[in-house]
């Protein structure tokens, strides 16, 4: 519908702009023009703006008061003409009762913190005369006028939840929006780091973005220029990481689509976005080497291959390959068979994909299948022993050796190839046992033990052990996919069992295990999105490449860094966050293994991880745990190890543990799968560049019993880095490469008024 702006030129009442609950008049046209006010609206929404702030709560007879405020372009100043446009207080004795404003940082003229009303005595309505910088202030009014009219009149319409009106200049929501963000800028909206526009437009700006799909840049290339704009233009966080990801995906569509809109992305995005289309690539080149034809060939390259090896003497590495590759085969069919061809071609008869080969459906749907036959198979009693280096479980006679065999296997695959992949917290497979059939096999002696092993197994023995080596799984309706692939992987392996020992079903689920294990670690750089994106459903393109770093309109402020408390140890270290949040081991952490294996995890009521401090106890398997010993203790500092031979000097060096510390030693490592690192609530200094900043530069207070470092491994307090040298008493805590080095990984807001912020078009 035709909207009148003869309401803005005329300085007549706008009807949908006054708010019930409102406590200030806003007037579009010069004081001297005697008009009424159009607008009715709440102070608070003014409250991040230093210089409409300061227009509503100055004192019109302290001039020279006035002149110390801001001027319109940001500096100091104020000229006469603008101190006239300053409030008229009319108090109400019948008014309500002050106001507080949302934002409290922002001082009033007598220097306290609070609302408009703060400054005054009693309590009343405002009057703000908005300094809309007409060329004229009578009628007939230029075209350039009255698109600011509209403009300023779109302006208090989105912080008021009512809704917007196009023009010619501003035909939609998009320029409407670069019109309100310039706005914005122009009367420094705010709040206190810069990040935002202040919390009442945030609010604001975020319903808006919801209710119009702002962020929905999936299905149009324009939309995803567009959103990335405007991520940067209103400071919309949520919106610029959505836009970015997804561009990201679609990096060479996007710059072809719409050249002129693409040069208006900042040339600091322009950067990120060729920077991750990079990294992407060679994540894709990655996974392709790999999965195009399931082969690993650094796999069986290692332990598997050695003569020498103690592990040679007793395990059949030959037959855990032969096993290997009979799944190979059956998957490799499956997959030919379910799309036609494997990797996948595009618009073919058996899938519509609009993109061809490994595209990011095709891969969650592969890891959605051999996820599910990681259920069903994995021994959920059994949490890994591995940290980043190699199996530490060499010298315990109470672990199986053979099970340290397939540690030292999978670790050598892991450490294979950049990126270097943490263990799946639960690594081994459950294996079918004699005990199933035989209850009294567990007190034979070795010699009966061994010919009952490899005894010819009847159908019915052969089956019942099968049976008990799975675990029950519950899978969902609507996961069909899922299930037929476990239903095709039981009748293969029913097929491959008959006729064995005991021995060969051990041996076949080993090399089952590793082929499931290699594809596993192979799929989550690429199949893990993002965290934080809501509209990713059908997109076939990859959406696992972040924005890193501080926002672009943030360009100058510090690397932004956070407090973390270090599982097991009382302390904690300053990291930046974005390396934490977006590192390869908080990737494999966001998976599907990680995210299972801390909810055993909780589940098991006998789980030692929980036993350990308040730091980690909600932090079980979250990234980045540095090793045992490393703030000192039994094994006291460890140096950075990554070959085998340090491994071996590691387990020599525990032999002269009693087996009280021995047990210790090994419930720390089993730890240490587990990240381990939670952000802790401590506010920086004032000055520092952190997020925790708060708007006096209050010190923040250490938590009772947690020492704090940099992460140049000097002990801080809360308040900043200390000055005192390194002492000897003092223990030195591990930087972020130390940790990595030793590794083995919101709804929308509402303004509180009940409204939406986006209606219609008018």
């Amino acid at each position: 519908m035709d909207y009148s702006v003869s309401l803005l030129t005329a300085g007549i009442m706008v009807p949908e702009m006054q708010a019930r609950s409102g406590d200030t008049h806003v007037y579009l046209l010069p004081r001297q023009s005697q008009l009424r006010a159009q607008f009715y609206v709440h102070s608070y929404i003014l409250s991040s703006s230093p210089i409409l702030y300061d227009l509503v709560v100055g004192d019109t007879s302290s001039l020279s008061s006035r002149q110390r405020g801001y001027s319109l372009d940001g500096r100091r100043n104020l000229g006469i003409e603008d101190a006239m446009r300053n409030l008229t207080y009319n108090a109400q004795a019948a008014s309500p009762q002050p106001q507080t404003l949302l934002n409290d940082n922002i001082s009033t003229s007598d220097g306290s913190n609070g609302s408009i009303r703060s400054g005054q005595e009693g309590s009343g309505e405002y009057h703000l005369y908005f300094p809309t910088k007409l060329s004229t202030t009578t009628p007939p009014f230029s075209a350039r006028d009255i698109q600011r009219l509209v403009d300023v009149r779109n302006l208090f319409a989105i912080l008021e939840g009512q809704d917007l009106v196009r023009t010619k200049e501003t035909p939609t929501v998009f320029h409407i929006l670069l019109a309100v963000a310039s706005l914005l800028q122009e009367f420094q909206f705010t709040n206190v780091d810069g990040s935002t526009y202040g919390e009442a437009v945030t609010s604001s700006l975020d319903f808006l973005i919801s209710i119009e799909g702002l962020a929905d840049v999936s299905q149009s290339r324009e939309k995803t220029i567009e959103g990335i704009i405007l991520g940067e233009r209103l400071r919309s966080i949520e919106l610029y990481n959505e836009a970015f990801a997804h561009a990201v995906g679609k990096y060479e569509a996007i710059k072809a689509v719409n050249p002129s809109l693409y040069c208006q992305i900042s040339s600091d995005t322009q950067n990120r976005l060729d920077r991750a289309y990079l990294d992407l690539g060679q994540r894709q080149r990655a996974a392709e080497l790999r999965l195009t034809e399931f082969e690993f060939p650094s796999l069986f390259a290692g332990i598997a291959a050695s003569t020498s090896s103690e592990e040679s003497k007793i395990i059949r590495f030959k037959a855990w390959k032969s096993n290997f590759m009979s799944l190979r085969k059956a998957v490799l069919s499956y997959y030919k068979d379910l799309h036609g061809q494997w990797p996948p071609k595009a618009s073919s008869k058996k899938n519509n994909f609009v993109e061809g080969g490994l595209n990011r459906l095709v891969l969650k749907g592969l890891y959605n299948d051999l996820c599910g036959l990681y259920e069903f198979l994995v021994d959920r009693k059994s949490l890994t022993t591995r940290g980043m280096d190699a199996s530490e479980d060499q010298d315990n006679a109470d672990v199986d050796p053979t099970a340290t065999a397939l540690r030292r296997l999978l670790g050598e695959f892991d450490r294979s190839s950049p990126p270097v992949a943490p263990p799946i917290p639960y690594d081994v497979p459950l294996v079918p046992s004699m005990a199933t059939t035989y209850p009294s096999y567990p007190a034979m002696g070795p010699k009966e033990q061994n010919l009952l092993a490899n005894k010819k197994l009847k159908d019915h023995e052969n089956q019942l052990m099968m049976l008990k080596s799975h675990n029950q799984v519950k899978i969902d309706d609507d996961n069909a996919p899922r299930k037929k692939f476990i239903e095709m992987f039981e009748a293969f392996e029913a097929k491959e069992a008959r006729g064995k020992t005991c021995t060969q079903l051990i041996d076949m689920r080993y090399g089952h295990w590793i082929f499931l294990y290699a594809v596993l670690q192979s799929l989550p750089m690429l199949v893990v999105d993002v965290p934080g994106l809501r509209y990713t459903e059908g997109v076939e393109y990859f959406l696992c490449e972040p924005s890193m770093g501080n926002p672009p309109w943030m360009e100058d402020a510090a690397v932004k860094r956070e407090w973390y408390g270090v599982a097991n140890s009382g302390q904690a270290v300053i990291l930046p966050s974005d390396v934490v949040n977006y590192g390869v081991e908080s990737i494999y952490r966001r998976s599907y293994c990680w995210v299972k294996a801390n909810q055993w995890l909780s589940e098991s009521s006998t789980n030692p991880i929980y036993e350990a401090t308040e730091i980690d106890r909600s932090t079980a398997l979250s990234p980045l745990q540095p090793p045992p010993g490393f703030f000192g203790g039994e094994l006291g500092p460890r140096p950075v190890s990554r070959g085998r031979d340090d491994a071996r000097a590691s387990v020599s060096s525990e032999r002269g543990l009693t087996p009280e510390s021995r047990d210790r030693s090994r419930q720390s490592q089993r730890n240490s799968i587990g990240i381990g690192l939670e952000r802790l609530p401590i506010q920086f200094p004032h000055g520092s560049a952190s997020p925790l900043l708060s708007a006096t530069g209050s010190r923040g207070q250490s938590p009772a019993g947690v020492n704090l470092y940099d992460n140049s491994g000097r002990r801080v307090s809360a308040s900043g880095p200390s000055t005192r040298a390194h002492g000897a008493e003092e223990k030195r805590a591990p930087t972020f490469d130390d940790i990595l080095g030793n590794l083995a990984p919101e709804p929308s807001k509402d303004d509180g008024r009940g409204k939406g912020v986006m209606g219609r078009f008018k």
